[in-house]
Protein backbone atom coordinates (compact mmCIF):
# COMPACT_ATOMS: atom_id res chain seq x y z
CA UNK A 1 0.00 0.00 0.00
CA UNK A 2 1.33 3.15 -0.87
CA UNK A 3 2.38 5.46 2.19
CA UNK A 4 -0.28 7.95 2.92
CA UNK A 5 0.93 11.65 3.85
CA UNK A 6 -1.75 12.31 5.63
CA UNK A 7 -5.21 11.06 6.42
CA UNK A 8 -8.31 12.50 8.38
CA UNK A 9 -11.49 14.97 8.00
CA UNK A 10 -12.21 12.97 5.26
CA UNK A 11 -9.22 13.57 3.56
CA UNK A 12 -6.59 11.51 1.91
CA UNK A 13 -3.05 12.51 0.19
CA UNK A 14 -1.04 9.37 -1.50
CA UNK A 15 2.96 10.33 -1.48
CA UNK A 16 3.44 6.69 -3.43
CA UNK A 17 1.80 3.97 -5.70
CA UNK A 18 2.67 0.26 -4.79
CA UNK A 19 0.04 -1.49 -6.56
CA UNK A 20 -3.09 -1.69 -8.39
CA UNK A 21 -5.11 -1.20 -5.10
CA UNK A 22 -3.84 2.24 -4.67
CA UNK A 23 -5.03 3.55 -7.96
CA UNK A 24 -8.62 3.36 -6.52
CA UNK A 25 -10.20 6.33 -4.49
CA UNK A 26 -10.56 6.54 -0.94
CA UNK A 27 -14.07 7.61 0.40
CA UNK A 28 -14.01 11.45 0.77
CA UNK A 29 -12.02 14.08 -0.76
CA UNK A 30 -8.53 12.23 -2.57
CA UNK A 31 -5.86 15.15 -2.87
CA UNK A 32 -3.27 15.15 -6.09
CA UNK A 33 -4.72 11.47 -6.75
CA UNK A 34 -2.62 9.34 -8.66
CA UNK A 35 -4.00 8.36 -12.43
CA UNK A 36 -6.64 6.29 -12.85
CA UNK A 37 -4.92 4.19 -15.88
CA UNK A 38 -1.60 4.02 -13.59
CA UNK A 39 0.56 5.54 -16.30
CA UNK A 40 4.04 7.11 -15.58
CA UNK A 41 3.26 10.82 -16.40
CA UNK A 42 6.65 11.24 -17.80
CA UNK A 43 6.71 7.68 -19.78
CA UNK A 44 2.98 6.64 -19.52
CA UNK A 45 4.12 3.41 -18.72
CA UNK A 46 1.91 0.83 -16.46
CA UNK A 47 2.40 -0.14 -13.47
CA UNK A 48 3.37 -3.85 -14.62
CA UNK A 49 5.99 -2.25 -16.44
CA UNK A 50 7.57 -0.19 -13.70
CA UNK A 51 10.95 -1.41 -11.98
CA UNK A 52 10.38 -0.08 -8.13
CA UNK A 53 12.06 2.30 -6.12
CA UNK A 54 14.66 1.24 -4.04
CA UNK A 55 15.04 1.60 0.42
CA UNK A 56 16.95 4.38 1.75
CA UNK A 57 20.17 4.90 0.42
CA UNK A 58 18.89 4.17 -3.32
CA UNK A 59 20.46 6.76 -5.25
CA UNK A 60 17.21 8.53 -5.97
CA UNK A 61 16.24 10.93 -3.30
CA UNK A 62 13.77 9.65 -0.16
CA UNK A 63 12.30 6.03 1.16
CA UNK A 64 9.73 4.84 -1.48
CA UNK A 65 10.99 0.86 -1.07
CA UNK A 66 8.63 -0.71 -3.54
CA UNK A 67 7.25 2.15 -4.77
CA UNK A 68 6.10 2.24 -8.49
CA UNK A 69 5.21 5.66 -8.82
CA UNK A 70 5.93 8.82 -6.62
CA UNK A 71 4.12 11.81 -6.26
CA UNK A 72 6.09 15.19 -7.28
CA UNK A 73 5.22 18.31 -8.51
CA UNK A 74 7.00 19.89 -11.78
CA UNK A 75 6.04 23.37 -13.13
CA UNK A 76 2.74 23.46 -15.37
CA UNK A 77 5.51 24.36 -18.64
CA UNK A 78 9.03 23.83 -18.75
CA UNK A 79 10.58 27.49 -18.15
CA UNK A 80 11.78 29.63 -20.85
CA UNK A 81 14.47 31.64 -20.02
CA UNK A 82 14.42 34.01 -22.90
CA UNK A 83 10.60 34.61 -22.45
CA UNK A 84 11.27 35.04 -18.75
CA UNK A 85 13.89 37.96 -19.64
CA UNK A 86 11.44 39.40 -22.32
CA UNK A 87 8.59 39.48 -19.81
CA UNK A 88 10.71 40.63 -16.95
CA UNK A 89 12.07 42.81 -18.69
CA UNK A 90 8.56 44.57 -19.61
CA UNK A 91 7.37 44.62 -15.83
CA UNK A 92 7.41 48.00 -13.92
CA UNK A 93 6.55 48.15 -10.35
CA UNK A 94 3.42 49.62 -11.54
CA UNK A 95 2.81 47.03 -14.32
CA UNK A 96 0.09 44.37 -13.81
CA UNK A 97 -0.98 42.07 -15.76
CA UNK A 98 -2.95 43.70 -18.88
CA UNK A 99 -0.03 46.25 -18.87
CA UNK A 100 2.29 43.65 -19.80
CA UNK A 101 0.28 41.48 -22.17
CA UNK A 102 -0.83 45.50 -23.60
CA UNK A 103 3.12 45.56 -24.09
CA UNK A 104 3.71 41.81 -25.83
CA UNK A 105 0.75 42.60 -28.44
CA UNK A 106 2.25 45.76 -29.46
CA UNK A 107 5.17 44.24 -29.92
CA UNK A 108 4.70 40.54 -30.85
CA UNK A 109 1.13 41.01 -32.50
CA UNK A 110 -1.89 40.12 -30.78
CA UNK A 111 -1.68 35.95 -31.34
CA UNK A 112 1.92 35.99 -30.51
CA UNK A 113 1.58 38.14 -27.64
CA UNK A 114 -1.60 36.07 -25.88
CA UNK A 115 0.35 33.06 -26.22
CA UNK A 116 3.51 34.48 -25.00
CA UNK A 117 2.13 35.58 -21.42
CA UNK A 118 -0.22 31.92 -21.16
CA UNK A 119 3.19 30.24 -21.90
CA UNK A 120 4.68 32.62 -19.27
CA UNK A 121 1.84 31.40 -16.96
CA UNK A 122 1.92 28.23 -17.12
CA UNK A 123 5.73 28.20 -16.84
CA UNK A 124 5.35 29.98 -13.46
CA UNK A 125 2.70 27.27 -11.83
CA UNK A 126 3.33 24.43 -10.37
CA UNK A 127 1.19 20.98 -10.63
CA UNK A 128 1.19 17.21 -9.64
CA UNK A 129 2.80 14.67 -11.08
CA UNK A 130 3.00 10.82 -10.67
CA UNK A 131 6.29 9.45 -11.67
CA UNK A 132 8.25 6.02 -11.79
CA UNK A 133 11.79 5.84 -10.79
CA UNK A 134 13.29 6.59 -14.43
CA UNK A 135 11.17 9.93 -15.22
CA UNK A 136 11.24 11.02 -11.62
CA UNK A 137 15.47 12.29 -11.97
CA UNK A 138 14.63 13.90 -15.41
CA UNK A 139 15.27 17.45 -15.55
CA UNK A 140 12.15 19.68 -16.32
CA UNK A 141 13.21 20.25 -19.54
CA UNK A 142 13.85 16.41 -20.63
CA UNK A 143 10.39 15.78 -18.42
CA UNK A 144 8.54 17.57 -21.26
CA UNK A 145 10.18 16.67 -24.09
CA UNK A 146 9.56 12.82 -23.29
CA UNK A 147 5.61 13.70 -22.45
CA UNK A 148 5.96 14.85 -26.02
CA UNK A 149 8.11 11.69 -27.37
CA UNK A 150 10.45 13.97 -28.34
CA UNK A 151 13.09 12.60 -25.54
CA UNK A 152 14.26 8.81 -25.36
CA UNK A 153 17.13 8.77 -24.19
CA UNK A 154 18.96 7.53 -20.81
CA UNK A 155 17.62 9.69 -17.72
Amino acid sequence: MGKERFEGNGITCLVSVDGDEDLKLRPGINLNAPPSDGRCDGCEKQLNQLKPFGKAGDPLVGDFNGALLVKRFRWDAAPDEELNKIINELFDSEDDYDKVLNKLTDIYGQEEGEGMMMYYELSNQVGKSWECRDCICLSTKRFYLMQRNIYRGEP
